[in-house]
């Protein structure tokens, strides 16, 4: 009986010392936790206080960078010199413009008086050179210029064979019939020379088949000669001729003129309308 109580003795004691143990193992336990969650917030803490600082900081760099009201006086101030300056310069452009307007003036003044000077220079020119004939009227730049008073040489030494007739009709052989003629039919032999019966610039080189080859000369003021039943023409559109030059040869006549034989046909108009050139030769 004694052993037996002794045994539930030790057992008891032994399950006490293990239960003591357990609870001791588990108080540490315990501690050690609620230390390390200490510590943790601790660390938390710490790091948002660290946190909060730095924002504090930013935010107080971004207000520091931030204009403040107080800048605005100085705002409206550079404005204000910005307008005077923009002031400044409209009025140093008007005092420009204004310097360049005189400028001009000037050399308007100065190209007027020279053109004039030029024209003056001309007009004294002109007036000594005498021996140049005036051009007047519709001259084309020939430096000559006929006129009523003005006198046609012959251009081939020759019969009139057709007479210049705008009134009444003439009889033409070859054709064998009467009609106006505008013209005079010159009789002469072939390859003779003809020449220009009066100075002036070639307007045109034309052929037809009544009248083959023809010149025609402006001779200003209106006069035109035409030159008919030429070949071996010597001159060209746009030359300037001078009275009593070659300007061909007489060729052989057309079918139109077979009967009155060779020779030179011979129109003078003033303002296209013809003219007989009997009326101004030599």
């Amino acid at each position: 009986m004694r052993n037996k109580s002794k045994s539930k003795r030790t057992e008891a004691a032994l399950s006490l010392l293990v239960t003591s143990a357990l609870v001791i193992t588990l108080a540490i336990a315990v501690a050690s936790a609620i230390k390390k969650g200490t510590s943790n917030n601790e660390n938390n803490m710490i790091n948002l206080n660290e946190t909060e600082s730095q924002n504090l900081s930013a935010d107080n760099g971004s207000k520091q960078n931030t204009p403040s009201k107080t800048q605005t006086p100085s705002s409206n101030s550079t404005a204000n010199n910005s307008q005077d300056s923009s002031s400044e310069t409209v009025d140093g452009s008007d005092k420009t413009n204004t310097n360049l307007h005189e400028a001009r003036n000037d050399s308007n003044e100065t190209d007027f008086e020279n053109i004039n000077a030029s024209d003056a220079d001309k007009t004294s020119d002109a007036s000594d050179s005498s021996d140049v004939p005036v051009v007047s009227g519709n001259s084309i730049g020939t430096g000559y210029s006929f006129s009523e008073v003005d006198t046609l040489k012959m251009p081939v030494s020759g019969e009139i064979v057709l007479e210049y007739n705008m009134d009444n009709t003439i009889w033409f052989p070859t054709l064998g019939v009467y009609k106006c003629n505008p013209g005079i039919y010159i009789a002469g032999n072939i390859g003779t020379d003809v020449i220009a019966s009066a100075s002036g610039t070639v307007e045109s080189i034309t052929s037809n088949e009544e009248l083959g080859s023809i010149v025609t000369i402006n001779m200003g003021n209106g006069y035109k000669a035409s030159y008919g039943q030429l070949e071996n023409i010597k001159v060209s559109e746009g030359e300037v001729v001078i009275a009593g030059s070659v300007i061909g040869t007489v060729a052989e006549p057309t079918i139109y003129y077979t009967m009155e034989g060779s020779g030179i046909y011979f129109k003078l108009t003033k303002n296209d309308v013809p003219e007989n050139p009997l009326d101004y030769m030599e």
